[in-house]
């Protein structure tokens, strides 16, 4: 027994002084992880009688979303190589992890108590490009066992992440499918991400094959049968777009782009652009079209106009001078906003 109390008192007397001699390694503040935090909450908190939920013609704004399944958000920095609380990767696990244990609930116990919707909103929040295809499966599996209908919330989320990310076709395919994931479209400004998403994709080479599920892995016909497929989803879940000039310049800049100028579908859209009247056009740009769109629109009809230009095209100097219109009348409105 003396010996052991010896023993332990050494080893005592050791580590005191160990811990004296090794200075203490200076950890990252908290506001060195702030930047990767959400900044302004969209959820507010739940109220005694109902929730309140964004007006369907508010744009969902990426990164501005409160994950209230975990309500203690971690501010100081945890060991070394682990993410902390505040950061998307953490949320992103920490919303598998729910959602596994969701899938595991059977009988009683799922009656009981059924998993809430805000799993899969967090999921696709905080997933990143890669994590895309794991998100689309998630909601095709909660789908499948008849768990609660995901509210708007969950398609606002899908179209800014996937129609930024890379992966507008897949959005579309996720929102054409409405039997397997059982969401419907969300707003008219919801839908412009994806629609310039599928104007911007570019397809890879063939010696640079891209990740599945990616644009770039697309072929050009299957973006251009996206970007068709979402502009009926658009007019049937929203008829007004039909007046829309922006959801027609992001389809046919996207044929063209991507070599289709002459088939029936791109004929008839270069028709209806250029029977609308060019006062129609402008004043939709300026009062009907948010303001941080009218110059991407401009954009779209100058990159139409090179197109059909180069092509030769009856009806180029139409899209020429009404590409010079719009750019002019945007950067008008940039100068007025300075002022």
């Amino acid at each position: 027994m003396a010996l052991a109390r010896v023993c332990t008192a050494c080893v005592r007397t050791v580590r005191q002084a160990a811990t004296h001699s090794q200075p203490r390694p200076t950890l990252p503040t908290p506001r060195a992880f702030s930047a990767l935090a959400p900044t302004t909450p969209v959820y507010a908190k739940k109220a005694k009688k109902a929730e309140t939920l964004p007006a369907e013609d508010e744009e969902f704004v990426e990164d501005e979303f409160e994950d209230e399944l975990d309500g203690s958000v971690g501010e100081e920095p945890g060991e070394a190589g682990k993410p902390t609380k505040d950061t998307k990767e953490f949320k992103y696990g920490d919303a598998q992890r729910q959602l596994r244990r969701a899938f595991r609930l059977k009988g009683r116990e799922l009656r009981a108590s059924p998993p809430s919707t805000r799993i899969l909103e967090n999921l696709a929040n905080n997933a990143e490009p890669h994590h895309f295809t794991q998100v689309q499966d998630a909601i095709r599996k909660w789908h499948e066992r008849n768990f609660l209908k995901p509210n708007s919330r969950l398609p606002e989320v899908i179209a800014s992440r996937f129609g930024r990310g890379g992966a507008a076709v897949k959005a579309v395919d996720m929102f054409a499918n409405r039997n397997i994931y059982r969401m419907d479209a969300p707003s008219l400004n919801n839908l412009y991400p994806i629609f310039r998403g599928l104007a911007r994709a570019q397809t890879n080479a063939p010696e640079t094959p891209a990740q599945a599920g990616f644009d770039s892995a697309a072929s050009p016909a299957e973006i251009v049968n996206a970007a068709f497929t979402l502009q009926t989803l658009t007019l049937v879940y929203h008829p007004e777009a039909y007046k829309d000039p922006l959801v027609d310049a992001f389809v046919l800049a996207t044929a063209l782009k991507n070599g289709e100028a002459d088939s029936p579908r791109v004929k008839a859209l270069i028709q209806r652009i250029v029977e609308r009247p060019e006062r129609l056009t402008v004043a939709y740009t300026e009062n009907k079209l948010p303001r941080k769109w009218a110059p991407t629109f401009a954009d779209q009809m100058r990159v139409i106009a090179v197109a059909l230009v180069e092509r030769n095209h009856a009806n180029s100097e139409f899209f020429a001078h009404l590409a010079e219109r719009l750019m002019a009348e945007t950067s008008e409105g940039k100068a007025k906003a300075q002022a």
